[in-house]
């Protein structure tokens, strides 16, 4: 099982071909499989993010607690800092511009400190975010990787960051938060 193949858009995006995620989920021992995917970090980082999304969202939600932590924590960082999924409101800012996404909500249930992503707090690469539903009044681009890094990240430690208005206001915020990280 190659799922890097068909991406992230085929299996799990908008428009992605269930029949395809069906067959996949149909497969004998298909949980056991994903995890071995997931926890062996040898392989890519799109295979073991795209083998936890299945495993996680179609086969068993609960068997992240027996998956390798920090191997989740690279792969799902990497997802975000390539922008793998083509949009950043999978991670966040869809409800308000303090709200973690669905891929958020994922990283945050199993880390309890944010790992890999604080190595995001400086990355300025901008994430394309498209709201589906219109322009929030809160939106400020260009969203980068640091704002969903912090984001997670102050969630994961329970410190309270406001990640609403520009760039530079956000920046601010987040210097704040890497001074906080570093103590």
């Amino acid at each position: 099982m190659n799922l890097r193949d068909h991406g992230y858009a085929a299996l799990l995006g908008d428009g992605a071909d269930r029949s395809l995620v069906h067959a996949i989920i149909r497969e004998p021992d298909i949980g056991p499989r994903l995890q071995r995917i997931i926890n062996d970090r040898t392989e890519p980082w799109q295979e073991r993010f795209l083998a936890s999304e299945i495993l996680f969202r179609f086969v068993e939600l609960q068997l992240h607690r027996q998956s390798d932590p920090a191997s989740l924590d690279e792969a799902y960082f990497e997802a975000l800092r390539n922008n793998y999924t083509g949009n950043g409101a999978d991670w966040g800012f869809t409800k308000d511009p303090n709200d973690p996404g669905p891929l958020a909500r994922m990283v945050l249930d199993w880390n309890h400190d944010g790992g890999a992503f604080v190595r995001g707090l400086d990355d300025q690469r901008v994430v394309t975010t498209d709201f589906r539903w219109g322009e929030p009044p809160y939106e400020a681009l260009p969203y980068r990787v640091k704002d969903f890094a912090a984001l997670i990240v102050s969630r994961a430690r329970g410190i309270d960051l406001d990640l609403s208005g520009t760039p530079g206001d956000r920046d601010r915020a987040i210097a704040g938060l890497r001074a906080t990280v570093s103590r």
